[in-house]
């Protein structure tokens, strides 16, 4: 048989091509590991957060699916980065360790977020570590926070103190996806 002469078969059919591509996960999806931080709601406010790790050990902090200001399609009026006598937007990081970077635990608040109605919600860490960075397109534009919280709508960079250690170390205390998809689907119940 020349090489003329061989054939190549078809591995997929091109329906089979748009599944698979249709199916494939987009960027945010593949290069992250996502943990939900759902315990600090109080009555019917939720406030979960999404904090995606990155390879990199950055962890991303987002307002999760099942965050009262996504669920209850509310608008934002305003971000509130003033949290006691630290503000978080003053925050400046040097050199390779971060120096002078604000330390935030769990449960640390990293800015409020006030809705045309009136209400506060805090955004917690959820982790401990150090800001990094506030994201500078949510500054200028909150909406973001609604309509990209699974991309480029996150609210700040951390890193966290724990770097060195496994992913599931890091975000110990976290539930993972399909957890939290029962959480939602129980408080549809409820």
């Amino acid at each position: 048989m020349t090489s003329n002469d061989r054939h190549i078969p078809e591995i997929y059919e091109i329906e089979d091509i748009d599944k698979c591509i249709a199916e494939y996960p987009p960027y945010y999806e593949r290069s992250f590991t996502k943990r939900y931080c759902q315990e600090f709601n109080k009555d019917s406010n939720y406030l979960d957060t999404c904090i995606s790790l990155y390879s990199s050990k950055l962890c991303m902090v987002f307002l999760a699916e099942g965050h009262s200001i996504i669920k209850e399609d509310k608008k934002i009026k305003q971000l509130l980065f003033q949290v006691g006598k630290e503000d978080r937007l003053t925050n400046l990081t040097k050199g390779k360790y971060k120096k002078n970077a604000q330390r935030l635990q769990r449960d640390s608040v990293i800015c409020y977020i006030e809705t045309t109605d009136g209400v506060k919600y805090p955004i917690h860490a959820g982790i401990k570590g150090r800001l990094i960075d506030i994201n500078p397109l949510v500054v200028k534009n909150p909406d973001i926070l609604i309509e990209k919280h699974k991309s480029t709508g996150y609210i700040a960079l951390i890193h966290p103190e724990n770097f060195r250690s496994a992913p599931e170390e890091v975000l110990s205390g976290l539930i993972a996806k399909d957890e939290y998809e029962q959480v939602l689907k129980n408080r549809l119940v409820s």
